[in-house]
């Protein structure tokens, strides 16, 4: 994944906010795929 193990270990802590590109990586090493939804509130 190319990630050192503090960062990971920083956002599995709640220290530090990944972000979607990070998401993604993760996603990609776990062979999931990163999903992103936005819905309108009022439907």
């Amino acid at each position: 994944m190319g990630t050192r193990q503090p960062v990971i270990s920083a956002i599995e802590g709640g220290g530090q906010v990944p972000t979607v590109a990070m998401l993604a990586r993760v996603a990609r090493a776990t062979g999931q795929t990163l999903r992103v939804d936005m819905l309108d509130e009022a439907s």
